[in-house]
């Protein structure tokens, strides 16, 4: 079987090290019930998830990725506290990205790759977000516990986006996502 692969915006230490701190305080909230709380260093900001891809996928997106060296690193800001799904049981908590130009510019050249490739784009409109937990796990309501979460995380950073990586799945393993490639922009 062929492993699953995603193309994601790479975040720096820093931005990490923020996100996990604001991860742990909503671990610690024993509301909040998840199963999946990702590794800091599984932090990113996805802009297509490929699912399964043969080795010739791979050695293509590989090679097509390296248009990106073309582009720019430009600051963009993260923060506020969202959640998908019923606020009762919400599926996801993740933290917004601003969806400026220049990302979307990069998801676009992203999904041009996605269609060399023959791979099917995304048909929803791009939300840019960084997943801090996921699969939510209880019978549990939580409506109560989100909106007090939501509220108390209201923190904002700016950070430098600088890189594109495909990552490689290894649903086994702590942290889950192995960089098959990076690229750094100008």
């Amino acid at each position: 079987m062929d492993a699953h692969y995603f193309i994601a915006i790479s975040l720096d230490s820093k931005t990490k090290e923020w996100l996990k701190r604001i991860q742990s305080n909503l671990y610690h909230n024993k509301s909040l019930l998840y199963k999946v709380w990702p590794h800091e260093e599984d932090f990113h900001i996805t802009l297509h998830f490929f699912g399964s891809l043969a080795k010739r996928e791979v050695v293509m997106v590989v090679k097509e990725m390296e248009r990106f060296k073309a582009f720019e690193a430009f600051p963009i800001t993260i923060g506020q506290l969202r959640y998908f799904g019923n606020k009762e049981k919400p599926r996801v908590i993740w933290i917004d990205v601003e969806k400026k130009q220049e990302l979307i510019n990069i998801y676009e050249e992203v999904n041009n790759i996605v269609e060399i490739v023959n791979k099917k784009t995304e048909k929803r409109s791009y939300s840019p977000h960084i997943t801090l937990a996921k699969k939510w796990a209880s019978t549990e309501n939580a409506k109560e516990s989100i909106e007090i979460a939501v509220n108390n995380n209201k923190e904002i950073k700016n950070i430098e986006i600088n890189k594109i990586a495909l990552f490689k799945i290894n649903p086994n393993s702590t942290p889950k996502y192995e960089i098959t490639k990076m690229v750094e922009f100008k």
